[in-house]
């Protein structure tokens, strides 16, 4: 599945690098979420995330604003 993830976010990236110059820089992408996070998050909700969710955020984190 994380290979999943990292074509998904290599295609995002690659799409917008094709028309903005620094495309990647720009985004100010977080490094990826920890599993500490991920149980930070489960436990606080009180669900279970899916794998293909985690998969993509652990390679991102969101954005720096």
């Amino acid at each position: 599945m994380i290979h999943q993830a990292e074509s998904l976010w290599q295609r995002i990236i690659e799409k917008g690098a094709n028309s903005e110059d620094n495309f990647k820089e720009s985004l100010n992408l977080q490094p990826g979420a920890s599993d500490e996070e991920f149980q930070l998050i489960e436990d606080t909700l009180g669900v279970t995330l899916p794998k293909d969710m985690k998969s993509f955020y652990r390679l991102y984190n969101g954005q720096f604003w």
